[in-house]
């Protein structure tokens, strides 16, 4: 998803911006931040179908965000838009464009979060699914119940908590599929792994939380190590 924030605060658009990135990355939600700094720069870039939510400040010197919101409404009706503002002087008139929150400044995280799971529960986001067929049975397996994958006996093997699925869709068509998720890590040839189910890092295998371990690429392994250390890394800070 694409997001705006319009802003003439430089402060203001930092820390929104950290609570979007916060927010998003932990619910696993693909997204991009685009910042402009007056309601003119954001109308003069902006189209319609570009941007997913518009965080949209009311008090900014020439257009104020109301007025920007008003065109950005007309040319797209679709788009949702967070207004901002240090007054609720403009609170009924926000009806008017539709939008879905009003943000008093200053705000903390957790108003933030009651905007944002509004949003969420209006545009349904949901954890990827991967869709596989297996023993003649169509299979969804949400990305988090997935620990790892491989291949027996020439079928790709996707592992769970208690059960294995073998389907005959290739390991690299599900392997690219899944690669486009953050918490996915090629550990050595023909084996994905979950980072998220990690529980020990060992010489040359990533023990699981399901008790099984997978091996790593010998003459890699200090790389992968250090991918892993990273992803661990960013959910830390994400949590801070």
């Amino acid at each position: 998803m694409k997001i705006a924030i319009v802003d003439d605060m430089h402060r203001d658009r930092i820390c929104l911006a950290s609570y979007i990135k916060k927010y998003f990355s932990t619910r696993n939600v693909p997204y991009e931040i685009v910042e402009f700094s007056s309601g003119e720069e954001f109308l003069d870039h902006f189209v319609k179908d570009a941007y997913d939510l518009v965080f949209m400040d009311i008090y900014m010197k020439q257009k104020n965000g109301m007025e920007a919101a008003k065109e950005v409404y007309q040319k797209d009706p679709k788009v949702s838009i967070v207004f901002q503002s240090t007054s609720d002087e403009f609170g009924v008139a926000s009806y008017a464009v539709h939008a879905l929150y009003y943000l008093l400044k200053p705000y903390s995280e957790e108003e933030f979060i009651q905007a944002m799971d509004k949003y969420q529960k209006q545009k349904g986001f949901e954890e990827p699914v991967l869709e596989i067929v297996s023993e003649r049975v169509d299979i969804q397996l949400e990305y988090h119940n997935i620990y790892f994958l491989d291949t027996i006996k020439r079928k790709t093997a996707i592992h769970t908590k208690d059960y294995v699925f073998l389907t005959s869709s290739t390991f690299a068509e599900i392997s690219e599929m899944l690669l486009k998720d953050r918490r996915f890590l090629m550990c050595r040839r023909g084996v994905l792994v979950n980072m998220e189910m990690i529980e020990k890092v060992e010489s040359e295998v990533f023990r699981l939380k399901n008790g099984e371990s997978v091996p790593l690429h010998l003459r890699n392994k200090s790389k992968i190590k250090q991918e892993y250390l990273s992803f661990m890394t960013e959910r830390m800070h994400l949590q801070e």
